[in-house]
């Protein structure tokens, strides 16, 4: 966790709370509310000055900042992800095509079916090029499951795209309402039935129920490990 981190470092570097406020430019019971965890995590440029503070080298930089975008990602309940997603609302504006980055920021695969904001890619999550018509509601994941081997392995990158109507034969991510993990499976449609198909045969197909148990995040749109397009 990010306060334990924090504090582990800190006490690491021989510098009291008070000490870190005042190189950090900040209170000193803001800084005691972040190694309590009453305060989450800050943004990126406070990170920054901690670190440069406490002497942190680059892996102890990464570890406390990507400890910090991941506990400012709020989790949202499957309305959300329905309304970011499939319904078109994204918690960044549109941007003229021109002005549209090349880079999508990766989000940890835990945190897939978690809701972004502008201020957690602001921190430092890692940013991939992709090759795909970057839009602002676009990100990527680095798979860390082997459901859908052989075609995809653990650590290949893919970029997720809303999907409001997967079509059949779509590879789509998927939001489990009783999981915290999100499933990424091929989507079949035979009329009155839709499966979620994994590629490992040893795993058995997921029917979606009726009961929005499952909601569609997005599809696969690139797979950057391989520069392969779908």
């Amino acid at each position: 966790m990010f306060n334990k981190t924090l504090t582990l470092y800190r006490e690491k570097a021989g510098i009291k709370k008070v000490d870190l406020a005042r190189k950090v430019d900040v209170s000193l019971t803001y800084i005691s509310s972040l190694e309590s965890g009453k305060q989450k995590p800050p943004t990126r440029e406070t990170c920054e000055k901690i670190a440069e503070a406490l002497c942190l080298n680059d892996h102890e930089t990464k570890e406390l900042m990507g400890l910090a975008v991941m506990e400012r990602m709020k989790s949202s309940d499957l309305d959300t992800i329905r309304n970011r997603f499939i319904k078109g609302k994204t918690a960044l504006p549109h941007a003229p095509v021109s002005e549209r980055p090349k880079k999508v920021p990766v989000l940890p695969w835990h945190n897939a079916n978690k809701k972004i904001t502008e201020d957690d890619i602001a921190i430092g999550l890692e940013l991939v090029n992709a090759e795909t018509p970057v839009k602002h509601n676009m990100f990527a994941l680095r798979i860390e499951d082997a459901s859908m081997a052989p075609e995809f392995q653990p650590h290949d990158i893919v970029i997720i795209d809303e999907c409001p109507s997967p079509q059949d034969g779509d590879l789509i991510l998927v939001a489990d309402q009783k999981n915290s993990q999100p499933i990424l499976r091929q989507y079949k449609d035979y009329g009155r039935m839709h499966i979620l198909h994994p590629f490992d045969t040893h795993l058995k197909d997921i029917i979606l129920d009726n009961e929005k148990r499952y909601s569609v995040v997005g599809k696969v749109v690139e797979r950057i490990a391989r520069t392969k397009k779908y």
